[in-house]
């Protein structure tokens, strides 16, 4: 709470929470799982250039992400820009990176090497460890280039890379003092976001109106907006628009559009995630009213039932079983059909466990989830919620709370 204090006041560097003694202690216990699963060496792969769910293993071991718009291979600048790697020996980790203008004062590693070409330096930190050859855990191919991986195979022609991206993601599931505390100022901050975005969802505006007002809120709050994606009127069954920005400056919301807004972003490098809806005037018709009641009482009955054992595919049964309940639809056209969850894991990115069919994860205390909701049928609109929380040994100790009803 003295976090989220300090954040309202704008009186600390959110960079600076969470302290180096606790990234030295994740890169520790990295090591001693990476040795423990036959290892002596990994990668560790991130890029940056604006996608901050790219950038998260090396950010949580490191305190690092690469800024800057990504440029490829073929312009002739170098390899692999806009990557960072953490190259892991048995005693020493070394940081390569392609710009200078980096936050050195925070970075934690045993060495920096700075190269715009990356595989060319990761190559040659991996050959002075002595394990240029052999096995070596490779942790974020899911997040490279494919020309950044093919180069490291290039570089390295000798070395069996054993991919599993999800190595430092299990290491991260469960938070630290530290790290939930962040997780609740950074949702205070989406808090404040997005009640400015569905405020402003009035007659007359539009949703880019609306969308400005939440970025900005995020922007002097010191955190940086991912996105704000958002659907209205005949388009509010849908997620959002698939274009760049999803959010439309031209139509003006008309009394009794629906409006639905996701709002995610970050601060200090861990995430805010949170939707709400509103009908513009406020005074939804019945239908309209149970589309937007359904997937709040969807995300409240999963959140009564979050507590340590509880087992993430129950979960999601307890949400299909209200969703069945409640819905003014058949369930099968809510985003199922396109996110088969009812939420994930929440950290330094999106993460498990998810709220899913077949994921059998137990919760725990100390994980952080973001449990949603989306609901919606052409001709008819849609709606969406969600709620940010804690597990905690008497539940779900919830970060987000904005506003839930305009209507």
């Amino acid at each position: 709470m003295a976090i989220a204090a300090e954040i309202q006041n704008r009186s600390f560097d959110p960079w600076a929470v969470i302290g180096r003694a606790e990234f030295a202690e994740r890169q520790v216990r990295f090591r001693q799982a990476m040795l423990a699963a036959g290892f002596r060496a990994a990668l560790v792969a991130s890029r940056g250039g604006g996608a901050p769910d790219m950038s998260a293993d090396v950010l949580w071991l490191a305190n690092h992400y690469v800024p800057g718009p990504y440029v490829g291979d073929e312009a002739g600048l170098g390899r692999a820009r806009q990557h960072a790697f953490l190259v892991f020996g048995e005693a020493r980790t070394i940081a390569v990176a392609d710009v200078e203008s980096l936050r050195t004062d925070l970075l934690v590693a045993d060495r920096l090497d700075l190269n715009v070409d990356v595989p060319a330096a990761v190559g040659a930190a991996l050959r002075e460890q002595g394990t240029g050859s052999g096995r070596v855990l490779l942790v974020g191919a899911s997040y490279m280039t494919a020309a950044a991986y093919l180069s490291l195979r290039r570089e390295l022609p000798q070395v069996e890379f054993v991919v599993d991206d999800g190595f430092v993601k299990r290491l991260r599931m469960l938070k630290s003092p530290a790290e939930l505390a962040l997780l609740r100022a950074a949702s205070q901050l989406g808090d404040r976001a997005i009640e400015a975005v569905v405020d402003a969802v009035v007659e007359g505006a539009t949703e880019a109106d609306a969308v400005a007002l939440g970025a900005a809120e995020i922007y002097r709050g010191g955190g940086a907006p991912y996105d704000i994606v958002c659907g209205s009127g005949s388009d509010a069954h849908l997620y959002t628009r698939h274009r760049l920005p999803s959010a439309d400056s031209v139509r003006r919301f008309v009394k009794g559009d629906l409006f639905h807004v996701d709002v995610y972003g970050s601060l200090g490098g861990y995430f805010f995630d949170l939707a709400r809806s509103r009908c513009v005037g406020d005074t939804p018709d019945k239908q309209q009213r149970q589309l937007l009641e359904t997937p709040i009482a969807i995300v409240e009955a999963i959140c009564a039932a979050v507590r340590p054992g509880a087992v993430a595919e129950d979960l999601a049964e307890i949400g299909r079983s209200t969703e069945v309940e409640v819905s003014p639809f058949d369930s099968r056209l809510s985003e199922r059909a396109s996110f088969p969850a009812y939420g994930h894991g929440l950290g330094v990115s999106w993460e498990g466990p998810y709220i899913a069919p077949g994921d059998k994860s137990q919760l725990q205390a100390g994980m952080c989830l973001a449990i949603e909701c989306r609901i919606g049928r052409e001709g008819h609109g849609g709606a969406m919620f969600e709620q940010v929380g804690a597990v905690t040994e008497n539940g779900f100790d919830q970060f987000t709370h904005a506003r839930a009803r305009w209507w």
